[in-house]
This record gives C-alpha cells, sequence and structure tokens, in this order.
C-alpha cells in the first residue's frame, strides 16, 4: 500500500468531518468529544470507544481504538489559614471551625481545554458565586463548592461548621 496521503483514507468512525458530504476523511478536523461524536457508531454503544480506520483502496491499513473518558474533577487543593494544604476528592466534607479561613488554589481535572471547570460557592441557602482561584473563603456557614464544565457538575466539596 502506498503511504502518501492521497491514498489513505483516516476515519474517526463516529465522527463527521465535512457535513456536506461524508467521504469518511476525517484528517485536519478539530474534534469535539462532547458534542462532536455519535454514540451509536462507538464500539460500546455508549460512547466511551471508538475507532479510527485508515484505508487505501478499499483496503483497511489498520485501525486504532480511542477511549474518551467523561469529564472528572480528581481533587481540590486547599489551603488553611496557617499555611497547611491540603488535597480533597469530590464528595469530600471539610470540618471546620466557624471563621475559619481556607484559600481555593487549584482544581486537578482531566478538563484540559474549553470549556474550562468553573468554581462555584454557595454558603448556607444564599447565593451562589463564581469564584476565581486562586479563591479565598471565610466559612460563616455550611458552604458548598460546585465545579461546572458548562452546566454539568462534575464535582463538589463541602465545608461544614461547627455552628
Amino acid at each position: 500500500m502506498d503511504g502518501s496521503r492521497g491514498n489513505f483514507k483516516v476515519n474517526f468512525v463516529g465522527f463527521v468531518g465535512n457535513e456536506r458530504v461524508n467521504d469518511g476523511e476525517d484528517r485536519n478536523y478539530e474534534i469535539d468529544t462532547a458534542s462532536s461524536l455519535l454514540k451509536r457508531f462507538s464500539i460500546d454503544g455508549n460512547g466511551a470507544c471508538y475507532r479510527i480506520e485508515a484505508t487505501s483502496k478499499s483496503r483497511l491499513a489498520g485501525t486504532v481504538y480511542v477511549k474518551i473518558e467523561e469529564p472528572r474533577v480528581d481533587y481540590v487543593i486547599v489551603e488553611k489559614a496557617m499555611g497547611t494544604i491540603m488535597a480533597f476528592p469530590p464528595g469530600s466534607t471539610v470540618d471546620c471551625q466557624k471563621d475559619d479561613t481556607f484559600r481555593l488554589l487549584a482544581v486537578v481535572s482531566n478538563v484540559t481545554d474549553a470549556p474550562t471547570l468553573s468554581a462555584v460557592s454557595t454558603a448556607g441557602k444564599g447565593q451562589s458565586r463564581e469564584l476565581s482561584l486562586p479563591a479565598s473563603l471565610v466559612m460563616t456557614e455550611n458552604t458548598s463548592i460546585r465545579f461546572l464544565r458548562n452546566t454539568m457538575e462534575i464535582g463538589s466539596i463541602s465545608f461544614r461548621t461547627d455552628q
């Protein structure tokens, strides 16, 4: 098989690069895995694994499999007022004293591209506010911080005061 670009077609099965004519040539297209893939063409039918096929003159030259991971928060790095740095996985509840001060330093996640994550703080039953990292938080009441990608929540941590 001739390896020149003109004799090869690379098809990300489940993606349509040219929507006017689906010619099965998917090189040089940016693929938004959150919205551009057709789940029914995934290997598992759930959108978690896809195949990329390289063909030459209608003969299969090779196949690559791509695993798609859902966006997730791995852990959150927080600094307590006295300089103690801690890491918490999503779903954690941090017990603290009323008026303790924390700084939310970083969110470690598998999200590396736009849309990026946002952090939203909600104290008690009050208003929510978007946080810019690093963000200082004074715990006057129970507070939760949700991590969102667009409108999808992908993790949260809570601070519980000893009110």
